[in-house]
């Protein structure tokens, strides 16, 4: 049996519908395939790229590795591509196979991207993934209506998210997308070891809310969070949002376990306009993102290096809003 090596990105909702979405298309082409499911992550311990050994290598929302054994790319990120020479290697890849190397960072969702492809060109119908498909959408683009739906962990499938994320690795999702395939979503989130692991995050969730509005505070249109006192376990990502209303970003730096993390972010509930691209300016300190929300990890001893990076973002945030409301105010004069 041929074997397919499936990078994605891990600990992320829609890289485990990515992965769970391509695996059934590929097989719907090929026939059955042996695969090998690799989490790809950003930040320290990620730098090397991934192995991709198998008789088909795909990589899904994720940046672009430019290995020529990589037989497909799909991605929706501002900042797939490193450098020009990544850029130029896609370009190439994609004139000669444009069926398997795709990347739109105008989609929402990687997995909708992929369903949109695989039924405009491969006829493949993934109708079945209806639910996984409009959750990546609404997670992935965070299209709720609030920030406390957003934070809620209520619900079977936000439940589903948290435990995506904090353990989304490559055993995860060993586990997972076979589920997704033969049963669907509502029985990955009834699945024993999902419940299970949830049961142990709960506490840890109310703890990080907790905290980040203890340690947040306003400077202009900025929500500045510092949990570097502590490590941070788990990360609820519209929680400060929900803390600092008013605020049309987030800087949030956290001490994690192998990294310390300046996540950045715009608030869809703020009504006003957002004037930055967060994912360029995360790619400018080596990290990425799109255009609305980013991120760069430094090794777990550079605390100082990541606050003073998280204020001169906040800094940049701030005049990069003054400055789109004064050409608003000069449209509007004239």
């Amino acid at each position: 049996m041929r074997r397919l090596v499936c990078g994605t990105h891990g600990h992320c909702f829609d890289g485990l519908a990515s992965a769970t979405l391509f695996t059934e298309i590929l097989e719907e082409i090929e026939g059955p395939l042996s695969t090998d499911y690799l989490a790809c992550g950003y930040g320290p311990g990620h730098q090397t790229p991934p192995d991709l050994d198998g008789d088909f290598n795909a990589l899904l929302d994720y940046r672009f590795v430019g290995d020529q054994r990589l037989t497909h790319y799909f991605d929706h990120h501002g900042t797939a591509f490193a450098n020009d020479e990544e850029s130029l290697l896609f370009q190439k890849k994609q004139a000669t196979r444009p069926e398997h190397f795709v990347w739109d960072p105008q989609a929402v969702s990687c997995a909708t991207m992929i369903q949109s492809h695989a039924q405009s060109v491969w006829g493949l119908s993934l109708d079945r993934h209806r639910e996984l498909l409009a959750w990546a959408h609404k997670i992935d683009g965070a299209r709720f209506e609030s920030a406390s739906e957003a934070s809620s962990r209520q619900h079977p499938i936000m439940r589903l998210v948290c435990v995506v994320e904090k353990f989304g690795g490559k055993t995860f999702l060993s586990k997972a997308i076979p589920i997704l395939r033969s049963e669907g979503l509502l029985a990955l989130t009834e699945a024993g070891f999902v419940q299970d692991r949830f049961r142990t995050l709960a506490p840890q969730y109310q703890n990080y809310s907790t905290r980040v509005s203890a340690r947040g505070h306003m400077e202009g249109a900025v929500a500045f969070v510092d949990l570097t006192e502590a490590p941070v376990n788990v990360v609820t990502k519209f929680c400060q949002y929900e803390s600092f209303p008013s605020c049309v970003y987030s800087v949030l730096v956290a001490q994690m376990s192998n990294s310390v993390k300046v996540s950045v972010g715009y608030n869809p509930w703020c009504q006003q306009t957002r004037n930055a691209d967060l994912g360029k300016i995360c790619a400018a300190h080596g990290g990425g993102g799109h255009p609305y929300v980013g991120a760069v990890a430094l090794p777990r001893d550079e605390v100082r290096v990541a606050l003073e990076l998280g204020r001169k973002v906040m800094a940049e945030l701030n005049r990069a809003q003054q400055e789109g409301a004064q050409e608003n105010s000069a449209r509007e004069d004239t």
